[in-house]
């Protein structure tokens, strides 16, 4: 009897790890791959490569000042939530592409980007220790990364 439960429980951990990073998946390859094929698309003027280069920059500079601080503030489940949307308001910035709304959706991904990975490298120990076994944040995390290298081809399959 305990050990049906034991699989259930198991079956149902294994469903939320692979729930969020299908999500993940999804929501990455969409951005990764309008991100790589920016600068050549919108080549007008550069807009493309300075979005992308704002959003680095937006990125690098909030990640080494803010993210520890915004993290505490707002709490990791609500920041993953708040940077899916930020992705998603870029990639819908990018169907009308007009260079002031550029500036504004790169820094807004630029800020979701340098808070996002912070909890996507908090998943494998979380779903390690739901597991009650913190070896398995190994193996997690190794499935995760895969998962999430997978959108680059996923999204250079869409693209070509």
């Amino acid at each position: 009897m305990t050990q049906s439960k034991d699989k259930k429980a198991e079956r149902k951990i294994w469903l939320r790890f692979f729930g969020i990073a299908g999500g993940l998946v999804l929501l990455l390859t969409g951005y990764i791959s309008l991100f790589v094929l920016q600068s050549s698309i919108k080549i007008e003027n550069g807009l493309g490569a300075e979005a992308a280069a704002i959003s680095y920059t937006v990125s690098l500079l909030f990640s080494l000042l803010l993210t520890p601080m915004f993290l505490r503030l707002v709490g990791v489940r609500k920041a993953t939530i708040l940077s899916e949307f930020c992705y998603i308001f870029y990639v819908a910035c990018n169907f009308y592409p007009k260079r002031w709304l550029m500036m504004i959706a790169s820094i807004v991904v630029g800020v979701a980007e340098a808070v996002l990975w912070i909890p996507i490298g908090m998943i494998p120990g979380y779903f390690g220790r739901e597991f009650q076994q913190e070896s398995k944040s190994a193996g997690l995390a190794g499935i995760l990364f895969a998962l999430l290298c997978l959108n680059q081809v996923i999204g250079n399959i869409f693209s070509f």
